[in-house]
């Protein structure tokens, strides 16, 4: 595989990965399919613009840099979890007035890492996600 088929992969698996977080990942009762972009929108844009930058660096001839892109997703991704396992103790009225604020981090944070609860675009987004991790680590070490 060459250089230009590795850039047509990054291209197509970064793009993959922006829409993928739009899908829906899992089904809940009261509030029916719920994607990656409901639960964490925030989170959700960063890893869009992530997705983006790595063609812009690609056009550029900076395809050392695609691997910063790359890990800006996932450190993204992952933040919940690394704030749960970092998380110092606090106050009843520190914890008590976050509460309303970490509910839905920490459902995202639970719905990344419990893959048996996806559906069908928690699965697109989990193929998308390893393909585009491949393909930059690829290109950027090639």
């Amino acid at each position: 595989m060459n250089n230009k088929q590795l850039d047509i992969l990054v291209y197509l698996t970064g793009i993959l990965v922006a829409f993928s977080v739009l899908l829906p990942i899992t089904s809940l009762p009261v509030l029916g399919e719920v994607s990656y972009h409901q639960v964490a929108e925030r989170e959700a844009n960063i890893v869009i613009a992530f997705c983006l930058v790595n063609p812009i660096l690609l056009l550029l001839g900076k395809s050392r840099l695609v691997i910063l892109p790359l890990t800006g997703v996932w450190v993204t991704l992952l933040f919940p979890v690394i704030k749960q396992l970092l998380k110092s103790d606090e106050g009843f009225f520190s914890q008590a007035t976050g509460q309303a604020n970490r509910i839905t981090q920490e459902f995202a944070a639970d719905l990344f890492m419990n893959v048996t609860e996806f559906s069908w675009g928690g699965y697109v987004f989990l193929a998308a996600l390893a393909g585009f991790t491949i393909t930059c680590a690829l290109r950027a070490f090639r």
